[in-house]
């Protein structure tokens, strides 16, 4: 839900609203922002490549459902590769992407960047990733379940899925959804939030303000600390102060919008992936290991179904 933003300027330091990080327009920006650098959408592409390749031209569309879909930066990528691939001269089945978050402004964003080609080939789905099957999209004419051939949650966002039971219903909902025998399901898990990985998330904890000029908006300017990073048995709590200031070339700087960011993000450890994949009638695959940048290192679970 987002929160109305119709606190004064200079009492919005005093009292910070409630966000999600991604729940105004501006933090829509700033996820853009902040996750820039990563590079795995080549990573995606060939993985979707290679799935394409083992299907025939005349088949039905493959269809790739990318949880946690943000501003939709994996979705515009294997669509602009899918579509050079077509160029390339190589036949392949219909492709369709199907866009899911909870945050009503991502997507907006998401749709506001999607490149004219690929509009009639991505669906943008406002919704849960622990409510997969009820979503009209993900339904195919004989009923609900088993029409997704690629599964993506990327960037580690699983670790958003805090409680147990939310871990349990993603998971049984990735079954149902997921084609049987040939779909497959790649989930990463940030190694700073996996085995071992305290000592990187602890250090990802920023000593000073991050400032963060916008691309989009004239004179806006992001600051983000950290006032509470803490490890509770297995899951972070973290808080992050974003405040979004304006300064014009003849006035002084004014805070647009003043975000408090509070944040439960889990450990996901390798024996949870299966323990979890198991209840639900999935398997490890195979685990990729996949280096963004120096900092954001992840593992990428890729689930099928139990033979």
């Amino acid at each position: 839900m987002t929160i109305p933003n119709d606190t004064p300027a200079d009492e919005q330091a005093v009292h910070p609203r409630q966000a999600t990080c991604y729940n105004s327009k501006y933090l829509a920006e700033y996820y853009d922002l902040w996750i820039g650098t990563w590079n795995d959408v080549q990573l995606y592409s060939r993985l979707l490549a290679e799935m394409l390749a083992r299907r025939n031209s005349s088949d039905d569309p493959v269809r790739v459902l990318d949880v946690g879909t943000g501003s939709g930066r994996i979705i515009h990528g294997l669509a602009t590769a899918q579509q050079q691939g077509k160029k390339g001269g190589t036949s392949q089945p219909a492709v369709h992407f199907l866009g899911l978050d909870n945050e009503q402004h991502m997507l907006d964003r998401a749709h506001s960047l999607t490149h004219p080609a690929h509009v009639d080939q991505i669906t943008w789905v406002l919704g849960s990733a622990e409510d997969l099957v009820s979503l009209p999209a993900l339904q195919s004419p004989g009923g609900p379940g088993g029409i997704i051939d690629m599964i993506v949650f990327a960037c580690g966002s699983i670790c958003h899925l805090h409680e147990p039971a939310q871990g349990h219903r993603f998971f049984e909902q990735m079954a149902k959804v997921l084609k049987p025998t040939t779909g497959r399901a790649y989930i990463s898990v940030l190694e700073a939030l996996t085995d071992g990985g305290e000592p990187l998330a602890r250090a990802m904890e920023p000593s000073e303000p991050i400032l963060t000029p916008s691309k989009e908006f004239p004179g806006i300017m992001y600051r983000e600390t950290w006032p509470l990073h803490k490890l509770v048995g297995n899951v972070w709590h973290t808080h992050r102060h974003i405040v979004v200031s304006q300064k014009s070339s003849d006035g002084p700087e004014t805070i647009v919008e003043d975000n408090l960011d509070v944040r439960k993000v889990k450990v996901w450890t390798e024996a949870d992936m299966r323990a979890y994949a198991t209840a639900a009638g999935l398997q490890v695959v195979q685990i990729l290991h996949h280096h963004n940048d120096s900092t954001h290192k992840e593992l990428i679970f890729v689930f099928g179904t139990l033979a």
